[in-house]
């Protein structure tokens, strides 16, 4: 393909294929399964089953908001994800799992941020905030937890709750949302990716050297992300994942990065080799064991390891 049709320009013939994809990405999702909760709840170690994928088609479209000096281009991210019933097997939207109640963590955390004193008497708030709670653990259906939301309930009187719900609200963590009535607020893992665009990014259109084709300049603005509290972590390496620039067979990279918001980082496809696709020849690259291992494994790591972790995430 001649390079003019590759380069992020309303004339090429890449253009509309980047701006809004033809093809959906797959997003796989997999659960661990509590096998053995009253034994744990009894002391013993979790048994855990994994089970999926739960396979979703993932859509990416993008709005263009203009264009900026230095060959680049902003624009924001619209992700949706339809559920592929025929690419999942015998696995349902409907199948209920137990998992770690992950926002009963959360509202744990946040109360021993804001006043430890009062961690003894937040289960008793929280018992109010869920429905049939009994242990750190949620019963729920897959579309529940991922997408449809668990209803968390803030209409009491009780101190520790009202807290707990102004610091939701304060924060207003993607993975929560409000419920209709304003008496609550709706929990699920992935409906942020569905309900909100992101960005905006800056990158780098390719018309003046096609080979920085898709790096991306910087996210909201930033041109380093803060939240590792380090620069090298903090890095935007590569592009959206959307798109990638050519590569040079004299100098091809041994890995090509990409930016995920979503985990606010830079991640990394290492070089397997090349492969015949239809006959085209091509490289072959993948997510290395490297990319996300532990510092003790990895040194360079170390700034992603961090002790503590806001609610923020949760």
């Amino acid at each position: 393909m001649p390079k003019p049709n590759i380069q992020i320009e309303s004339s090429s013939q890449m253009f509309d294929k980047w701006k809004k994809m033809p093809v959906p990405l797959d997003f796989k999702i997999y659960v661990f399964n509590v096998t053995n909760r009253d034994e744990i709840n009894n002391g013993e170690q979790p048994k855990l089953a994994e089970v999926g994928p739960y396979v979703y088609k993932e859509y990416r479209e993008k709005t263009i908001l203009g264009y900026g000096p230095n060959d680049t281009v902003k624009y924001m991210l619209k992700k949706k994800f339809h559920f592929a019933a025929n690419e999942s097997g015998s696995l349902s939207e409907d199948d209920d799992v137990i998992v770690i109640n992950l926002s009963y963590m959360a509202a744990l955390l946040a109360v021993n941020d804001m006043m430890p004193s009062l961690v003894g008497m937040a289960n008793e708030a929280l018992g109010e905030f869920f429905f049939n709670l009994t242990d750190p653990f949620l019963h729920v259906k897959v579309k529940d937890l991922f997408f449809n939301g668990i209803y968390l309930n803030c209409e009491s009187e009780n101190f520790t709750l009202a807290l707990i719900c102004g610091k939701i609200k304060a924060d207003m963590p993607p993975t929560m949302r409000p419920s209709e009535d304003e008496k609550g607020f709706y929990f699920s893992m992935f409906s942020h990716l569905n309900r909100t665009d992101t960005g905006p990014y800056e990158m780098i259109r390719g018309t003046d050297n096609v080979y920085d084709l898709g790096h991306i300049v910087s996210y909201k603005g930033k041109k380093v992300m803060n939240q590792w509290g380090d620069k090298y972590c903090g890095m935007l390496n590569g592009s959206d994942s959307t798109i990638f620039p050519p590569i040079n067979p004299n100098d091809v990279p041994k890995r090509l990065y990409s930016f995920e918001p979503d985990i606010c980082r830079s991640l990394y496809a290492s070089l397997v080799g090349k492969r015949n696709i239809f006959n085209i020849s091509s490289y072959y690259y993948e997510i290395s064991e490297s990319a996300l291992a532990a510092k003790s494994a990895v040194p360079a790591n170390k700034c992603f390891c961090r002790k503590l972790v806001s609610n923020t995430y949760i």
